[in-house]
């Protein structure tokens, strides 16, 4: 076989074969270790993203669903049985249509939160100053999760949804527009 460096260089499509050495299970007969692996076959190994993004839109509809308390409004999914969702870093925009609008009344922050069977546990909040920004003057804000180190914010939920939730006593009025919200985050698995 000649020297690798003296093949010339390509870039590879999906079906092409890469050689590699597989590795036996203990006990198995001894075989040829050098096999041919499809480019496919090696990035499917691995596909997740250590830091993954989600972009959700909420309407103003659903805004104006925050007047009544509990409401929760789902961002992800619980990932599953031992795994958790681990919050990092939230950014909104709060985006008004053309034309003639209403601002939003809001009286108090609204939270991020892990939303479980029995309650919440609170990551951090999103500003009622942003969700009661000026007509016609889209406004940005973030957030890096959890709030508050070495406090229970920073605590996290195995086995919960991640979203936004109002707190008791929580009212708005009026209110066209959106808000839109990117959260950066991870799932972590713990052993059962």
């Amino acid at each position: 076989m000649a020297e690798i460096t003296s093949y010339p260089t390509a870039n590879p499509k999906s079906g092409d074969y890469l050689l590699g050495a597989q590795v036996g299970a203990p006990g198995d007969p001894a075989a040829t270790p050098t096999k041919k692996f499809t480019v496919d076959s090696i990035l499917a190994l691995g596909t997740t993203p250590l830091v993954q993004r989600v972009q959700r839109v909420i309407t103003s509809a659903e805004l104006l669903s925050f007047n009544t308390y509990p409401t929760e409004i789902k961002l992800l999914e619980a990932p599953g049985t031992n795994k958790a969702i681990v919050a990092l870093n939230a950014t909104f925009k709060m985006n008004y249509e053309p034309g003639p609008n209403t601002p939003f009344n809001f009286n108090q922050d609204l939270r991020l939160a892990y939303i479980t069977p029995t309650g919440r546990i609170y990551a951090g909040d999103i500003p009622f100053e942003l969700l009661n920004a000026t007509v016609n003057n889209d406004t940005y804000a973030t957030e890096d999760l959890p709030g508050q180190p070495g406090s229970p914010l920073n605590f996290i939920k195995v086995d919960s949804s991640f979203g936004i939730a109002n707190n008791g006593g929580t009212t708005v009025t009026g209110g066209t527009g959106e808000l839109v919200i990117d959260l950066l985050y991870r799932i972590v698995e713990f052993p059962s």
